[in-house]
């Protein structure tokens, strides 16, 4: 997480060339409460309490351990699209979840505990 944070304003040189000028005319007071709302849930909930409890993840389970959950990124969110919005999911994508799954599942069981490493 320090590091995370000493990048961070490196990144905001990169990045404020590019959001200077959209930043600038963008029209602060018409912006709708929803709109702040979701701001605050993609910036505060999403970003620092995801980033803080990933972190306590890989503190708990080691990198490699706290990486195989990662996989489930993708498919977690194709089925939040399909109960959220409707999406329709295709066969190949249920045979790409089951994949996911097994191949999870398949290198939990067989990597080495943490404990393994640390002699």
């Amino acid at each position: 997480i320090r590091m995370l944070a000493v990048s961070a304003p490196a990144s905001l040189l990169i990045l404020l060339p590019y959001g200077l000028s959209a930043t600038i005319n963008t029209p602060w007071a018409t912006i709708s409460p929803t709109a702040w709302i979701m701001l605050f849930h993609v910036t505060v909930l999403a970003g620092v309490v995801g980033f803080i409890g990933f972190y306590a993840g890989v503190k708990q389970v080691g990198a490699a351990g706290a990486m195989l959950y990662q996989y489930f990124v993708p498919p977690i969110a194709a089925l939040l699209e399909w109960a959220v919005i409707g999406k329709t999911l295709l066969p190949i994508q249920f045979l790409g979840f089951g994949v996911i799954v097994m191949g999870v599942w398949l290198a939990s069981r067989f990597r080495q505990p943490r404990e393994a490493f640390s002699s």
